[in-house]
């Protein structure tokens, strides 16, 4: 399967401009954390293509999550077909 190189160009400029754009982006959910549930995902790494700051990545079949690196823009949740990322309160998780 390929990616089209113009809907991936563009997908990448529109979310450059929406993080230049709205600069507190980077402290949009301080009190959440992204959380992976492994019995839904497909494991299609979707999610690692849109995340703007590559704190996704794919380890064989597994996700990996660099919480630091997270902004919690969303995009990652939005593109996970299964539902199997969610910003979760902290609070929830702990």
């Amino acid at each position: 399967m390929s990616i089209n190189k113009d809907v991936r160009t563009k997908t990448t400029q529109e979310t450059d401009t929406l993080l230049d754009r709205n600069t507190i982006f980077s402290i949009f959910s301080p009190m959440k954390i992204l959380v992976h549930d492994r019995g839904v995902c497909l494991e299609c790494a979707g999610c690692v293509g849109v995340c703007p700051k590559m704190a996704l990545d794919m380890y064989g079949l597994d996700l990996q999550i660099d919480q630091e690196k997270c902004v919690r823009c969303g995009l990652c949740t939005k593109a996970c077909p299964a539902g199997a990322l969610k910003l979760q309160e902290m609070n929830d998780v702990l």
